[in-house]
């Protein structure tokens, strides 16, 4: 059993491997990570894999970021979200409503693995 449990939620990109992918494939520490690739897939792994994080991206097919935050609100134990967004405004309204958690796009290395640490160690 892994520690810490991951969901990252992102739409599929063209390129092979994106940042995001790429640092959060970090098994060897002690990370268990899934991916979604879009907002119902997030919110379904969410029930069936309990993790303490998720990793959103605002602008998803289908059910986007707000979206997959209003099921999530209704969940009696919801992840920690770190929210990855480009718009200021996206982040101010998510603010509003309580997330604490933001990666602004783009976004270097260091920064998503703080933000997914600093949700992490949230109690």
């Amino acid at each position: 059993m892994y520690p810490f449990r991951c969901i990252r939620s992102q739409p599929p990109r063209r390129r092979p491997r994106d940042a995001a992918q790429r640092y959060l494939r970090a098994e060897d520490e002690g990370w268990q990570v899934r991916e979604a690739r879009n907002g119902t897939e997030a919110v379904e792994a969410v029930a069936h894999f309990e993790p303490t994080v998720m990793l959103l991206d605002y602008r998803l097919p289908g059910l986007d970021g707000g979206g997959v935050l209003r099921r999530l609100g209704a969940l009696e134990e919801a992840p920690r979200v770190v929210l990855m967004t480009a718009s200021a405004q996206v982040r101010r309204l998510a603010m509003q409503h309580g997330l604490r958690f933001f990666v602004s796009k783009p976004f270097r290395g260091h920064e998503l693995l703080d933000a997914v640490e600093n949700a992490r160690e949230e109690p």
